[in-house]
């Protein structure tokens, strides 16, 4: 928290205290810097994934479907998106 406190531009550090957070329970943080991360370095996959996976935890799916999207625009093979996306869609009525 101090590295964001001194540097809320630094995508790693967003990055790794999301991690951090989500580690503890408190997912709804968490994603709010991952998301922060992946807008400071939208190329970046496992920032990308892990935002995605976030919001899907959180049921914003929507917003999950668009993170999968964007990390298959930077990869277009990533299988962990890919599988994301396709049981996503399965669970769309």
């Amino acid at each position: 928290q101090e590295a964001i406190r001194l540097n809320s531009q630094h995508a790693a550090a967003n990055f790794n205290l999301g991690r951090s957070l989500e580690e503890t329970g408190d997912l709804q943080e968490a994603a709010r810097h991952y998301r922060r991360a992946v807008e400071l370095h939208p190329d970046d996959v496992q920032y990308g994934l892990a935002a995605a996976h976030a919001c899907g935890q959180l049921g914003d799916l929507e917003q999950a479907v668009l993170f999968y999207e964007q990390v298959l625009s930077v990869e277009p093979q990533n299988g962990e998106a890919q599988e994301a996306l396709a049981e996503l869609a399965q669970d769309q009525p």
